[in-house]
């Protein structure tokens, strides 16, 4: 089996761990986040990523190493109520991919915005959501639940 290296923070200076050396894997953790089927399956349309395959393949590599030392594993699966602001059918005149910028929306007023019927968000909440983070990359609906 492959020797995987497992790494603090740069802005720690400690030595690097060894999973061959590491005497406690109760602290270690691997975090996997959205490695679903969505990214590496083309033909379910939701947020296919050019050669996902690879990525995903690389991943689970990753996931057997933490099963055969016993490293605790996390898959984290994001979900979204149907009106997200980063969901591009909530607004329009958008598209999905497009990105979405505190300096497009600055100026937009209730009378005359680009948010969607279906959106759960108001514009000053976009607006304010914008000023804080820059921009959003809109995506398809994807990760769809019931808030009602």
């Amino acid at each position: 089996m492959e020797t995987m290296t497992a790494t603090k923070p740069q802005t720690t200076s400690v030595d690097p761990i060894s999973l061959e050396t590491c005497t406690d894997v109760q602290d270690v953790a691997m975090i996997s986040v959205d490695n679903t089927q969505t990214f590496e399956n083309k033909d379910l349309n939701e947020l296919y990523v050019s050669e996902g395959e690879q990525v995903a393949h690389q991943t689970k590599k990753i996931m057997e190493a933490c099963k055969y030392y016993g490293i605790t594993m996390i898959n984290l699966l994001e979900e979204h109520p149907l009106g997200h602001i980063s969901l591009a059918a909530n607004y329009k005149d958008k598209q999905v991919y497009e990105l979405i910028t505190y300096e497009e929306v600055k100026d937009w007023t209730e009378e005359n915005n680009g948010i969607g019927e279906r959106a759960q968000f108001t514009l000053s909440e976009l607006k304010m959501f914008l000023s804080e983070v820059g921009s959003q990359r809109l995506w398809p609906d994807h990760g769809i639940v019931n808030t009602q």
